[in-house]
């Protein structure tokens, strides 16, 4: 079995490198996209975590809601 399995390699070797350098790259394609991801969502909230600025009060919200 395992001498089946070894020639089987020796044989269709072209095929399994392409196998997987394609599996290596689709995991590489994934990872970039990831980082992308994280990137652009970090750039748009950067402005909202940075600022100085009150964008909702809570203490006011509570009022409101109490009402």
């Amino acid at each position: 079995m395992v001498s089946l399995a070894r020639a089987s390699i020796i044989i269709d070797w072209r095929r399994y490198i392409t196998i997987i350098s394609m599996l290596t790259l689709t995991g590489l394609i994934l990872t970039v996209e990831a980082a992308i991801f994280a990137g652009m969502m970090s750039n748009s909230t950067h402005s909202i975590l940075e600022s100085r600025a009150d964008l909702m009060d809570y203490e006011k919200q509570q009022q409101l809601n109490r009402k």
